[in-house]
């Protein structure tokens, strides 16, 4: 057995983790999520691929994504024919020394509703559910255009090639206030929706369902077709903004956390 652990992928590596993700895949169903994309990371030296191989065949394989500097998302999958043999449990190890390094204090795993195996393992580890996470969609072709001539709304284009929106009105008549932010990412005929804020003193007074109605209107008329976004669990009035907006559940993640309080 030989154990790998690198921060980037080789041509034959990624061979490898895309045949052991269609084995997996065909066993397990069309939920298997995987991890490979390194330049995501925040921290280029970061180790976020574990790789357990037999010869040339790979048996094992966990990665980890970590966006933010926070709490890093870790992803596994085992060869169907070579599972409850602790091969997961190796490389986890070798990633805790990563973990320890970086001075994280808790870890993530994003799981599909259907997977009923990898909770229990987790649980083993003294880990617990901290949210769900759902996908919702908006399909613009069935809006309803609702007037709205007191506010207006502006954007600009990032370097990054998403939008960013802002929602303003003139207070006093003089200058303009932003009432509201959000950013979209474009896709073909969808955007991705995401990081929409109102300010806290507009809140709870309809300002939010507003600047929906107002992006809509403006999305129709650039042709796009659908919005997508996600909300968590644990922000219960952006859930209840959108679902009655007229957004519909498309999918949904769980994500069990293992908290490592660090040693002072």
């Amino acid at each position: 057995m030989e154990i790998i652990k690198t921060n980037t992928l080789n041509e034959k590596q990624i061979d490898d983790i895309n045949e052991l993700e269609e084995k997996c895949r065909v066993t397990d169903g069309d939920s298997l999520l995987v991890y490979k994309d390194e330049g995501d990371n925040i921290y280029p030296d970061f180790d976020c691929f574990y790789m357990l191989y037999e010869g040339d065949d790979l048996l094992s394989f966990l990665s980890v994504f970590q966006p933010d500097g926070y709490c890093p998302y870790v992803y596994a999958m085992t060869h169907p024919e070579q599972r409850k043999k602790g091969y997961f449990s190796q490389l986890y190890e070798y990633f805790l020394d990563e973990l320890g390094f970086f001075k994280f204090e808790s870890v993530s795993f994003p799981l599909s509703p259907d997977n009923t195996i990898a909770p229990n393992i987790i649980k083993s580890m003294g880990g617990f559910e901290s949210k769900t996470e759902y996908v919702l969609s908006y399909d613009l072709a069935k809006h309803k255009k609702n007037e709205d001539n007191t506010l207006t709304l502006t954007s600009t284009t990032n370097e990054d090639g998403s939008i960013t929106y802002y929602m303003q009105d003139y207070a006093l008549k003089r200058f303009k206030r932003t009432i509201g932010s959000l950013i979209i990412t474009p896709d073909d005929k969808i955007v991705c929706l995401s990081e929409f804020e109102i300010s806290k003193s507009k809140r709870n007074r309809g300002y939010g369902r507003t600047m929906l109605n107002l992006l809509c209107e403006d999305l129709i008329n650039k042709h796009y077709e659908k919005i997508l976004l996600q909300v968590s669990s644990t922000n219960p009035n952006a859930f209840h903004l959108y679902e009655s907006f007229g957004f519909i559940k498309s999918s949904c993640l769980k994500y069990y956390n293992i908290d490592y309080p660090q040693k002072i």
